[in-house]
């Protein structure tokens, strides 16, 4: 799914796994990657995401990436803490923005640019 010139993303709140709650309004004005992926055991979705944190400092200090998995928040931290992720990594259990943005929950990877 791509975003069209202009067009906004619905706005997001979720619980991220370093405590705090992310909300869309931290990045306004900001280039930015949401990149939602499967449950936070997915083998394919954890190379995917190691590729995203391996590669993040390529898109430039003002770039960021905000990665969404259909994952209770406690299962998403046991499984994605070794990652080091410089960037958000949120849960959203209930795949509420999943539906919102028209991804199907289980899909393997699908990035919206913004």
């Amino acid at each position: 799914m791509r975003l069209a010139p202009g067009e906004k993303i619905k706005g997001i709140t979720l619980p991220a796994i370093y405590g705090a709650t992310f909300e869309t309004e931290s990045i306004k004005g900001k280039p930015f990657m949401l990149s939602f992926l499967r449950f936070a055991s997915c083998p394919f979705c954890n190379l995917r995401f190691n590729e995203l944190v391996r590669r993040f400092d390529e898109f430039g200090d003002d770039f960021t990436i905000i990665a969404i998995f259909d994952s209770p928040l406690k299962n998403l931290m046991l499984h994605s803490e070794g990652h080091k992720a410089p960037f958000s990594i949120l849960a959203d259990e209930n795949n509420k923005s999943y539906r919102e943005h028209g991804i199907e929950p289980g899909c393997y990877h699908t990035s919206v640019i913004g």
